[in-house]
């Protein structure tokens, strides 16, 4: 059967063609609009975040969607009950350019963005709140890493446990803050370096299959004590300069011998003789 079909294409094709006319011509398909939350939530971003400034790094307008290159990807969605196509925001890197006062929850609206990205000068103010609902990936830093100072965060503590699905992966870095807590899983990919975080290392970072980074912040200790971290199995996490005291009693372990390079730049540390 596919034979006869392939050997007759030809001429349904040559007919099709000699019947043509302006009358067959194919109709212009619809444009599809963006969903209306996500248009509000960009009209607020574009207002607040200054995104036509020559500062900006990428500037692009609310008016112009071809602007919108490197900042905003969209994709496409369907409502299930109208079944309508929308447009939405899929993908959103967004830059606080100036000190600024705390962020609210227009970005909130935005219900399918997979990659979030905020770049931030020192000074600016973010509150965690606003992450953009089911991330998958989320980063947030400063625009240049060279200029001293934090990201300020509102109360110095992050918590986005309402925020579902859970990260598959999350970097954050140059916030001022003492306090993390988010939802990921074990296979996550975690770099939260570079922060003010502070007291004992949680024991649920061992658990990730992909060391979690906690170099470059203010924890002090382990949470269960030294024992309890060298006698199981698990992955340690990156936890170099840090302020975490090492005890001389360890340092001609097994333990240290082979997991010393963790805690590099910590009170007392001293490479395997």
């Amino acid at each position: 059967m596919k034979k006869l079909i392939y050997l007759y294409l030809p001429l349904l094709m040559a007919a099709a063609w000699g019947c043509h006319s302006k009358d067959d011509e194919p109709t212009a398909q619809p444009e599809i609009y963006l969903l209306p939350m996500d248009s509000l939530a960009l009209s607020y971003i574009s207002a607040n975040f200054n995104t036509e400034s020559t500062d900006y790094p990428h500037p692009w307008s609310m008016a112009d969607r071809s602007s919108w290159k490197g900042n905003i990807e969209l994709d496409t969605i369907v409502d299930p009950d109208t079944n309508t196509p929308y447009l939405v925001v899929g993908a959103l890197t967004l830059y606080i350019t100036e000190p600024s006062d705390p962020m609210d929850g227009y970005l909130g609206l935005l219900k399918n963005v997979r990659d979030f990205k905020l770049y931030a000068c020192p000074g600016a103010t973010f509150r965690p709140g606003c992450i953009p609902y089911g991330c998958d990936s989320i980063l947030v830093d400063k625009i240049n890493p060279e200029v001293s100072g934090y990201i300020n965060v509102v109360d110095r503590k992050w918590d986005t446990t309402n925020v579902l699905p859970a990260f598959e992966k999350i970097v954050v870095h140059w916030l001022d803050v003492n306090y993390m807590n988010a939802m990921v899983y074990y296979t996550s990919i975690v770099d939260i370096s570079n922060n003010q975080l502070d007291g004992n290392v949680d024991a649920q970072f061992r658990r990730f299959i992909t060391p979690v980074d906690l170099s470059h912040n203010k924890f002090t200790g382990l949470d269960g004590g030294w024992e309890t971290w060298m006698s199981d199995n698990y992955t340690l996490p990156n936890l170099q300069y840090n302020d975490i005291p090492i005890p001389e009693e360890i340092l001609d372990t097994d333990f240290w011998r082979e997991n010393h390079e963790r805690f590099i730049g910590n009170p007392g540390y001293q490479a395997p003789k």
